[in-house]
């Protein structure tokens, strides 16, 4: 009887401290660290390429030496980077990279890859093709 007083009484205690104890806390999926910030001074001009290649390269190391992931977009931006501050090589490993890492952005990283090759009018070829399927699927369907 008094096993079963105690339970009931701490019962909401108890099952309190089970259901906190099953809460953890995951560690994020990427290692933003200095990414967002980068971005930001690259849109508003406020540090030169150079500058943010240099912490780009430091915020990488980072996270491999801690064995987290880079954001999406975060080959890309450094592969820009590094072709504004005419390093080819560099940024075409970067572009390789981000297609590998996130083959959804295949599609861009294929427009980058024109700009690299010098192809400036790559995106009004693809979007040509654009307007040809589209054009092409309304036929096949008979809509408008």
């Amino acid at each position: 009887m008094l096993l079963r007083s105690a339970l009931s009484r701490y019962s909401g205690l108890l099952l309190a401290l089970g259901v906190l104890g099953g809460c953890t806390v995951k560690p994020p999926m990427y290692n933003w660290e200095s990414y967002s910030f980068q971005v930001y001074e690259h849109l508003t001009d406020e540090s030169t390429y150079q500058e943010q290649i240099i912490a780009l390269e430091k915020n990488r190391e980072t996270a491999h030496a801690k064995g987290q992931a880079l954001p999406p977009g975060f080959h890309a931006h450094l592969g820009m980077l590094y072709l504004k501050d005419s390093q080819s090589d560099k940024a075409a490993s970067e572009f390789t990279e981000e297609k590998t890492v996130f083959p959804e952005s295949a599609t861009f990283i294929d427009f980058l890859f024109a700009m690299l090759r010098g192809e400036p009018h790559a995106s009004a070829a693809n979007n040509a093709d654009t307007k040809d399927t589209a054009e092409q699927n309304t036929a096949e369907d008979g809509k408008p």
